[in-house]
């Protein structure tokens, strides 16, 4: 014989439990997702700020037709050269 008053509350617990552990589970795999598409966005803009200083921002006149100057551009131009950049391109537009 069973007594359910006891069994009901102590299922309900365990239940709520295991609910909270796959919640965390799928909290942490997300975490874990977004840090990883962090990691490349970090790579692309450390070598895109080494394209805009090193090849692009020096030869702004042909460079700046170029597919790839305006691809990076789209892409965003990283923090480190935005100030630079600005200035050369509003500089050669109203010139």
């Amino acid at each position: 014989w069973l007594d359910t008053s006891e069994t009901l509350p102590s299922m309900a617990s365990r239940t709520h439990y295991f609910q909270q552990v796959v919640e965390r589970t799928k909290l942490e795999q997300h975490a874990r997702r977004v840090a990883l598409r962090g990691q490349p966005r970090e790579a692309f803009v450390e070598s895109a700020t080494s394209v805009w200083w090193c090849e692009i921002l020096p030869n702004w006149e042909s460079a700046s037709l170029e597919p790839r100057t305006q691809l990076l551009w789209w892409e965003g131009a990283p923090s480190a050269v935005r100030a630079q950049l600005w200035r050369i391109a509003i500089g050669e537009a109203a010139a």
